[in-house]
């Protein structure tokens, strides 16, 4: 624009003045921008994701990012640990992408991942901005957190399996009324809601673990389990799987050995331990178009 064979350039050349009108600009973040490239502190410094966002747009635009990699460290750092919002996490990947900043990227995409919905390409799409990102990024992005959904439900499945191998059965420190289904404690003689006076020990069997297994999910609405699993994050089921553990109220002779404690604890392992082995998304497979069939970096 400011050379010869421009006229703001040859106006230049000829000692004048010019005014450079950039109507499609954003006049905060290109405020941001040039103060930052003045050694000037911003007024407008970044104070949420989508104006940082703007301002990576600008900066890719105007090839200004290196000139600025101070700022933009110090922008995603103090913004990528407070928002779970779907359009917030939007964008801060669009201003790791286009600052071109592949650490953020991969810890940005990681923590999406995990706290995205699958619907969150319809929050997105309420942005103009985020059409900016390229499509294979929601594509990418959709793909993963279908598998670790799938993955996530399998593992919760498969302690119904394993506690139908377990045939041991265990004195509950419980009695069951037969006429209302109530379980007093040890020391009551009688049901006293329906005044029934005969009371029989209770058992911890394979049968009334997995029933009680299923009552565990039903209470933090994982069960029936289809519906949680496609309409929730990970980050969600694994926060009410870790929440069922702890709100376990089974108590038999077996204590701790109780396969149903065991299999809780084992399970609220498993799922922490899948939830923080997320990785991200590499930039430049990203960017180079080499994401491969089994949705992993190439570039190792």
């Amino acid at each position: 624009m400011f050379g010869p064979n421009f006229q703001e350039g040859h106006k230049i050349r000829c000692g004048e003045r010019i005014q450079v009108e950039l109507e499609e600009d954003d006049s905060l973040a290109m405020e941001v921008i040039l103060k930052a490239l003045h050694y000037h502190k911003p007024n407008q410094c970044p104070v949420d994701a989508e104006r940082l966002a703007s301002i990576a747009v600008h900066c890719d635009k105007y090839d200004c990012t290196g000139a600025l990699s101070s700022w933009i460290s110090y922008w995603l750092n103090n913004l990528t640990p407070i928002t779970r919002r779907p359009e917030d996490l939007g964008f801060l990947l669009l201003a790791a992408y286009n600052f071109d900043d592949a650490e953020q990227f991969k810890e940005i995409s990681a923590r999406a991942l995990r706290d995205l919905t699958l619907d969150f390409p319809l929050a997105w799409k309420s942005y103009n901005i985020l059409s900016l990102l390229p499509e294979n990024i929601p594509s990418i992005m959709t793909t993963q957190i279908q598998g670790m959904l799938r993955q996530l439900h399998i593992i919760t499945q498969s302690v119904e399996t394993i506690l139908r191998q377990n045939k041991s059965g265990y004195e509950m420190q419980r009695q069951v009324c037969m006429n209302c289904g109530r379980t007093p404690p040890m020391e009551a003689r009688k049901c006293h809601p329906c005044n029934n006076p005969t009371l029989y020990q209770r058992y911890c069997t394979f049968e009334s673990r997995v029933a009680e297994y299923f009552a565990i999910l039903a209470k933090e609405e994982l069960w029936p389990s289809v519906t949680p699993f496609e309409i929730c994050s990970l980050s969600d089921l694994v926060l009410r799987l870790t929440c069922a553990k702890n709100d376990v109220k089974h108590s038999c002779v077996a204590g701790s050995r109780c396969p149903l404690n065991s299999e809780l604890g084992q399970l609220c392992d498993r799922v922490c331990r899948f939830e923080t082995g997320v990785v991200g998304l590499c930039l430049r497979c990203v960017k180079r178009g080499e994401w491969n069939e089994s949705q992993s970096c190439t570039c190792t």
